[in-house]
């Protein structure tokens, strides 16, 4: 039987590829361009949300030109969340192995790689949790539901609905979000029209089936992790991890995204430990946030039901 500094030894043999293995997931992950994606340092994040911003103004030869103010909103800080799970080799699987540092390290390989995808998929989960509760628990600065009714922090400012309508995806719907995003304002009152380029459908989902064909036709996607891109005037972007099937959501790739998802340590796995019943217990942990920094104006959705 393998001694316990044996498997210590096949253990810290793994971490490098581990680590480098879950970084790469991670972050190719990044590239489905639906959320705003940023590797940070800090624990806590303090964002304040814009309002609007002065308007520029015409002027003669000896007028200077007006520092453009910045009219802030709410504050809101985001913090980060623990996330991980363990590998263990058990008393037991070291009298199994025997001698065989090929079958203890098949062991421990295995278990390595059950654990960088079940850390993978919470994340991507806790991630697309901000669209998934969009119209429930997921919360925008002003403290009312990402989709819905919103109201800016600047007194007596008309507020927006960023839920224009609940209509299965169709021409006619997204000329409604058309005509919506061309006819905002901000908090100063001042137009801010804004073009959705982007939609986001669940794969397979009728709503993806219709997005494709008033956007993309006869085009092929791009492939992301397990997210298909089909790039044109329109982007659509299908998911499986959108869990409301007939929802859509157009997105406003030019303006900051809302949807803010850090990550402070990517998943790795930590010293391995020898507990008091003969196990190797290793533990993988890593570091994440996610939350609304910006009054959801770049981005509007429909449930697709037509309630």
């Amino acid at each position: 039987m393998l001694s316990t500094d044996a498997v210590l030894h096949q253990v810290k043999g793994i971490k490098k590829t581990f680590d480098e293995g879950a970084t790469k997931k991670i972050l190719k992950w990044k590239d489905q361009r639906v959320f705003n994606f940023t590797e940070t340092a800090e624990y806590n994040e303090i964002f304040t949300s814009t309002e609007s911003m002065a308007d520029a103004s015409e002027l003669t030869e000896a007028q200077t030109p007006a520092i453009l103010k910045l009219e802030e909103g709410y504050q809101v800080m985001i913090e980060d969340n623990r996330f991980g799970s363990a590998i263990s080799v058990t008393e037991t699987m070291r009298v199994k192995a025997g001698d065989s540092t090929q079958k203890m390290r098949t062991i421990i390989q295995r278990q390595a790689k059950k654990i960088m995808v079940v850390n993978y998929k919470l994340f991507l989960n806790k991630a697309w949790g901000l669209l998934n509760g969009g119209f429930t628990t997921t919360l925008a600065p002003d403290g009312n539901p990402l989709f819905g009714a919103h109201v800016w922090k600047t007194a007596g400012a008309t507020g927006f609905n960023n839920n224009p309508t609940n209509a299965e995806f169709s021409e006619a719907a997204w000329d409604a979000v058309v005509e919506y995003g061309a006819t905002l304002k901000d908090a100063a009152n001042i137009e801010m029209p804004i073009v959705f380029d982007t939609v986001v459908v669940a794969l397979g989902s009728k709503a993806a089936k219709d997005a494709k064909k008033l956007f993309a036709q006869g085009i092929s996607p791009t492939k992301v992790a397990d997210t298909n891109i089909y790039e044109s005037t329109v982007n659509v972007i299908e998911s499986p991890l959108l869990s409301l099937r007939t929802m859509w959501v157009p997105i406003a790739s030019g303006l900051d995204n809302p949807m803010y998802v850090g990550i402070t340590k990517f998943p790795s796995l930590n010293k391995p430990l020898i507990e008091d019943n003969e196990a190797v217990r290793t533990n993988c942990t890593g570091f994440y946030k996610a939350g609304i920094t910006e009054m959801p104006f770049a981005i509007c959705a429909s449930k697709g039901d037509n309630s």
